[in-house]
């Protein structure tokens, strides 16, 4: 049978119910006058670094501007990582004594004293241990985050000059066979890598699994985080976002290695007044995984800048390697003190750069590389309380966190302007652009008595839709742009069904069934409608199961997709209507599908025809269904079974 593409049928209830311990800390620092980065800046090999040299790290404690903090070196750890020493400090200052480490300082340069000369590069801030109770940290030399600037780009990405990065998309031919899985589109290459892609076959998309798998395959090895020293973690400062939505967020990015905290960014224009116009060796740098009405950006610091290009955070973001994520300028507003861990908060400032690579060592970013985003709407309709209407926002385009981000900003958008919880119902129009393949328009229902549920775009067609695009194993998906505008009437225009009675028992093969639905609407009196469905006269002599489903769960049926766009005809396929109810019987003879189209009721002796001994390219057979709708004017709820009998044909 032909793996149909079935979006998830009615907006839902949230999907998650997650909890979220917010961290914090507090710091201040002399003012230190920041110079120019050069590529003649000197470094020092971890081979000359020895237990007790002192020196000097650079970071952003408040505002813009670096400022000095004093360290001294305990020793080198060697072999670390692969092909990678940690040299071990401490950090030496009456604030830092207080906050320990610092999520946010990662990428601080330490600059170390050899007796000949100026303090010399030694490398960047980058680990810490958990629950550790003195400011010790461990330092990435700088040999091994400058090597990683060498690295090939994302195919989404060239160097520009203020023009779009992204390139045409190749197309392919299409496999002769379904694909099973996407580890090959990974294994080719494609965008995106292991990290964050969604392993399954098309049709079969789920936000809810696709957190689960990124969960398990990031998954630290039992209790190493207690006693090894660990990355520093990446604050992942929010804005524009309710704090239930934060709580939610958390555990679908966690494995990613990030930790959300309610602080800024929403909004704000692209330059702020007196932002820097360019970065410097500990200046504040975020990268933007969201931004606009609501906002979303990983906050670390510049290691070492050369050139247009620079190198950060001594450590992973996600581990994502070639990439092409957004990055700013950052502000830090504070440092807020906590005995877990201390965190960074800012917002960026002007929007400069993107991050290329995402390597084992470091970041790596190019200010002259701009980043494909995907840009949002979401329209409120019918209620005119809604303080507001109209929301716009910006997500990555990333295999997970486009679908992701995306399910975010948009339950957060309807639970901030329309939170009554009283009975609604409600439609989500809901289009998305694709780059050489038009639009996809699709829409979704809900029926309530506590208003619409934030999570409720979750397990919508659209994001349904959305990551099954992204996730294709055919070729790259440009997303051009994605809208939605959500009506909402405050009623429950629900009616759910009571009984389904035959009129007949039995009936003459080729007669029709009629089947008598007695439904109740949310107030009023019970009606009644009666649906006839013809009985095939092949069906003579048999008893026939007859299923009465509400409409909104009946999708046609179609082929395995072969290629994108037989994925996007699928994707927009409708369903019947959501305000009916259809009556349903399995056809006895097969159907076929095959490259794209599907065929119903054919005959075993056609089926065994074209089911060539010689090839592999065969059509895949399903079980077809008969089926008749009647609409009642109402969201339909509730389903039923009976059963009919034909009588013999007569000799």
């Amino acid at each position: 049978m032909p793996i149909s593409i079935r979006p998830p049928r009615a907006l839902a209830h949230p999907l998650f119910g997650l909890t979220l311990g917010l961290l914090a800390g507090l710091g201040t620092l002399v003012a230190f006058a920041p110079k120019p980065a050069t590529a003649d800046t000197p470094t020092i090999a971890v081979g000359s670094i020895k237990p007790g040299m002192k020196g000097y790290g650079l970071t952003v404690f408040s505002g813009t501007e670096p400022e000095k903090f004093d360290v001294e070196v305990i020793d080198v750890l060697h072999k670390f990582r692969p092909n990678q020493d940690l040299i071990l400090v401490k950090t030496i200052h009456p604030r830092l004594e207080k906050v320990k480490v610092v999520a946010g300082m990662s990428g601080s340069p330490i600059f170390l004293n050899d007796g000949s000369g100026p303090a010399k590069l030694a490398g960047a801030y980058a680990y810490g241990w958990s629950f550790g109770n003195e400011p010790v940290a461990g330092v990435t030399p700088i040999a091994n985050m400058v090597a990683e600037m060498g690295r090939p780009l994302s195919p989404l990405l060239f160097p520009s000059s203020g023009k779009s990065p992204i390139g045409p998309a190749t197309k392919p031919p299409a496999p002769k066979a379904k694909t099973g899985s996407l580890d090959d589109a990974d294994a080719n290459g494609k965008s995106g890598g292991a990290k964050t892609a969604w392993f399954g076959d098309p049709g079969t998309y789920s936000l809810q699994d696709h957190v689960k798998q990124i969960a398990a395959r990031s998954a630290p090895p039992g209790l190493a985080g207690v006693t090894a020293p660990q990355m520093v973690e990446t604050p992942l400062i929010v804005g524009g976002l309710s704090d239930r939505t934060v709580k939610e967020l958390a555990l679908a990015i966690a494995p990613l290695g990030l930790v959300p905290l309610q602080g800024g960014g929403a909004g704000i224009a692209a330059t702020a007044k007196g932002a820097p116009e360019h970065y410097v060796d500990g200046g504040a740098i975020a990268v933007e995984l969201m931004r606009g009405d609501s906002a979303a950006q990983a906050t670390g610091t510049v290691t070492h800048v050369i050139g247009k290009k620079l190198v950060g955070f001594g450590h992973p973001m996600m581990e994502m390697g070639a990439s092409h994520l957004p990055t700013a300028i950052a502000k830090i507003l504070w440092v807020l003190s906590s005995d877990q861990r201390s965190f960074k908060i800012g917002e960026p400032v002007r929007n400069l750069g993107t991050l290329t690579q995402d390597r084992e060592a470091c970041i790596v970013v190019d200010e002259d590389v701009v980043a494909p985003m995907i840009p949002m709407t979401i329209d409120l309709l019918g209620d005119p309380t809604a303080p507001k209407k109209n929301w716009s926002m910006e997500v990555i385009h990333d295999k997970f966190m486009s679908p992701m981000w995306t399910a975010f900003a948009f339950a957060d958008a309807v639970g901030s302007a329309i939170n009554d919880r009283k009975d609604a119902s409600w439609t989500l129009s809901s289009t998305i652009k694709i780059k050489g393949h038009g639009t996809i328009a699709v829409d979704d229902f809900g029926v309530s008595a506590s208003g619409v549920p934030q999570g409720a775009f979750f397990m919508s067609r659209a994001g349904f839709a959305l990551g099954e695009l992204m996730n294709n194993p055919w070729e790259e998906v440009q997303v051009e742009g994605v809208t939605a505008k959500l009506e909402v009437d405050w009623k429950r225009d629900a009616v759910r069904l009571r009984s389904a009675e035959l009129m007949e028992t039995i009936v003459e093969p080729g007669q029709a069934a009629r089947i008598k639905l007695t439904y109740k609407p949310y107030f009023g009196e019970e009606k009644s409608v009666i649906v006839s469905v013809p009985i095939d006269p092949i069906l003579a002599g048999k008893d026939v199961d007859l299923e009465i489903v509400p409409g909104w769960q009946v999708y046609p049926d179609t082929a395995s997709p072969e290629n994108l766009d037989q994925l996007i005809h699928n994707l927009a396929a409708p369903s019947l209507s959501p305000k009916a109810w259809v009556v349903q019987y399995r056809y006895p003879e097969a159907g076929l599908a095959m490259n794209g189209k599907v065929a119903s009721k054919i005959t075993p002796f056609a089926v065994d025809t074209m089911k060539a001994n010689t090839t592999t390219s065969i059509p895949e057979s399903f079980q077809p269904m008969v089926r008749k709708a009647v609409d009642v004017a109402a969201y339909t709820d509730g389903s039923s079974r009976l059963r009919v009998t034909v009588k013999a044909a007569q000799k």
